[in-house]
C-alpha cells in the first residue's frame, strides 16, 4: 500500500497540497468552469494529470438572495475517502460533501459562510482516495527434508554425504519453482526417533516495499487432495539462507538438488540484503502414516490490502516398507519326537522379548510378510529338525521345508498388527538341544 499518492490539478492548490501531505491524504482538485448558474447540469472533466476520474451532472442550489447554498454532482472513476468543493479561488473555504450513493455527491456550501452567485467563476472538486495497490509476488519456493532425524535443527545432508539433500537425488524438477518432483522424501519408520521434518521456504517481493507483506503461509495437500496442514510462515533473516556454495545451508541444498538455479540463488541473496526481497520459512512434519505419492504445496503471501500471490509445486513421498516384531527368539520348549509343537502368537504388542509373537507394519505402504526357516541342528548328536509351520492370522503354511521362502498373501496395511504362530515337526530325533534361525522380511508383493 505505502503512502497515499498526491496529484495536482490547479497551480493555485500548492499550499493546500503541502497541508495535505502532513495529513497523509490524497487530493486531486478538478476545476470546472461554470458559465452560468441557471441550475442546468454543466459538463465536468478529468483531472489535468490524467487521474482517470470525472465530475458530471453538476447542479447548484440557490436561496432567495441568489447565493449558492448547495452543489450536487456525479463523481466517477474514483475510490474516494472524502470529497470537498471550493467555489472560486484559493481564498474561499472548502465545503464538505456527502455521498448519496450511485456516485452521487451533495455539498453544503453554507458552512463557514455563503458565496453569492455573481461571485462564482469556477468550481473546484477535491478528492482524497486510496492509491491503487501493487500486489506482492512470490518469486521462489522450495522444500527441504531433514536428513538427520533427531539432530538439532534441520540438517540438509546426511552424516555420510553432506550433498545428499533428499532420498533420491537422481530425480528432480525440470523447470522450478512451479514444477513437480521438487524433492523426494521418505517418512521415518515408526516415526523414530521423530517424525520426518520438512522445511518450507519462499522468497517474495512487493512493489510497495516488503514491509507491505502482511502474512505468508504454506498449504500442503495429500495425493487424494485432502489438506495435510496449513502452516504460518515466519520471516527469516537473510543470513539464514547461506549461499549457493556453502555446504550445509538451505540455499546450497536448493541449488544442488535442482530446485533453484545458482543465478537465482545469487539474486535472492543480493535483493534480500538490499531490502528488496523478503524470506519466509516454516517447518512441518511428515508422519509415517502419510501415504506415498505426489504432495501439492501452495506457498502464498498476502499484503496489507489483502492482495495475494502464490507458487504451486509438488514433492514426492516415497513408499517405504517397515516390519517390526516384538520378540527376539522362539522357544519351543521340550518337544516329543514325531509330535508337532507350536508357539502361538497374539496381537498384544510387548517388545522386545514377548513369548507370543506379534508383527506389525511401521512403514507407509502395504507389506507382505516373508518367513524362511533354516534346519535346526542338534548340539550333541548331529540330528536335525527339517519341517516347520507358520501361520499369520488365519493364513497358514504347513509344512514348510528349510530354506523355503513363505510369502503370506494377506497384506498388512500401515499400522496393522498381526498374530504369528510358529511350529516345528521334530520327526524321529534323539534327545538333544536343537537350534536354527527364522528369517522374517517384508515385501511389496508376493511372487
Amino acid at each position: 500500500m505505502g503512502s497515499l499518492r498526491a496529484r495536482r490539478a490547479l497551480a493555485s492548490a500548492v499550499s493546500w497540497l503541502a497541508w495535505l501531505c502532513l495529513c497523509v491524504a490524497v487530493s486531486l482538485p478538478l476545476a470546472v468552469a461554470l458559465g452560468s448558474l441557471s441550475g442546468s447540469a454543466l459538463t465536468g472533466g478529468t483531472s489535468p494529470d490524467g487521474g482517470g476520474w470525472a465530475v458530471s451532472d453538476i447542479h447548484y442550489t440557490m436561496d432567495g438572495d441568489a447565493a449558492v447554498v448547495g452543489v450536487s454532482f456525479k463523481l466517477t472513476g474514483a475510490n474516494p475517502i472524502s470529497v470537498e468543493v471550493r467555489l472560486n479561488d484559493t481564498t474561499s473555504p472548502w465545503y464538505p460533501c456527502g455521498s448519496g450513493g450511485a456516485d452521487a455527491w451533495t455539498c453544503d456550501t453554507t458552512v463557514g459562510g455563503t458565496t453569492t452567485a455573481r461571485d462564482v467563476t469556477q468550481l473546484v472538486v477535491r478528492v482524497a482516495e486510496l492509491p491503487t495497490n501493487a500486489p506482492p509476488k512470490v518469486e521462489w519456493a522450495w522444500e527441504l527434508p531433514d536428513m538427520q532425524p533427531g539432530a538439532a535443527g534441520i540438517q540438509y545432508g546426511t552424516t555420510a554425504d553432506p550433498h545428499q539433500h533428499d532420498h533420491d537425488m537422481l530425480v528432480g524438477p525440470s523447470s522450478p519453482p512451479a514444477d513437480h518432483h521438487m524433492m523426494q522424501v521418505v517418512p521415518n519408520l515408526d516415526d523414530q526417533p521423530e517424525a520426518r521434518r520438512i522445511e518450507y521456504w519462499l522468497a517474495a517481493e512487493d512493489p510497495d516495499g516488503v514491509d507491505d507483506i502482511k502474512t505468508a503461509s504454506v498449504r500442503v495437500y495429500r495425493p487424494d487432495g485432502s489438506l495435510l496442514y496449513e502452516l504460518p510462515m515466519t520471516k527469516a533473516a537473510c543470513a539464514d539462507l547461506g549461499s549457493a556454495t556453502t555446504v550445509g545451508t538451505p540455499l546450497e541444498a536448493a541449488v544442488h538438488s535442482g530446485q533453484m538455479p545458482a543465478a537465482e540463488a545469487g539474486s535472492i541473496v543480493d535483493k534480500c540484503g538490499s531490502g528488496g526481497k523478503a524470506l519466509y520459512r516454516a517447518v512441518g512434519e511428515l508422519g509415517r502414516k502419510e501415504p506415498p505419492g505426489e504432495y501439492k504445496v501452495v506457498a502464498s503471501v498476502a499484503d496489507e490490502s489483502g492482495a495475494t500471490d502464490a507458487i504451486v509445486n509438488y514433492f514426492d513421498v516415497l513408499a517405504v516398507l517397515g516390519l517390526q516384531v516384538d520378540f527376539d527368539g522362539v522357544d519351543f520348549g521340550s518337544v516329543t519326537p514325531n509330535q508337532p509343537a507350536w508357539v502361538t502368537g497374539d496381537t498384544a504388542w510387548n517388545p522386545p522379548s514377548d513369548s507370543h509373537p506379534t508383527v506389525r507394519n511401521v512403514g507407509n505402504t502395504d507389506l507382505h510378510l516373508n518367513a524362511t526357516f533354516s534346519a535346526m541342528a542338534g548340539a550333541s548328536h548331529g540330528g536335525k529338525i527339517a519341517s516347520f509351520g507358520a501361520q499369520l492370522d488365519a493364513e497358514k503354511a504347513d509344512p514348510v521345508a528349510p530354506a523355503t521362502d513363505v510369502c503370506f498373501s494377506h497384506a498388512l496395511g500401515p499400522t496393522a498388527l498381526a498374530r504369528l504362530d510358529l511350529g516345528v515337526h521334530p520327526g524321529s530325533i534323539a534327545a538333544d538341544t536343537y537350534q536354527g534361525t527364522l528369517t522374517l522380511a517384508a515385501s511389496a508383493s508376493c511372487p
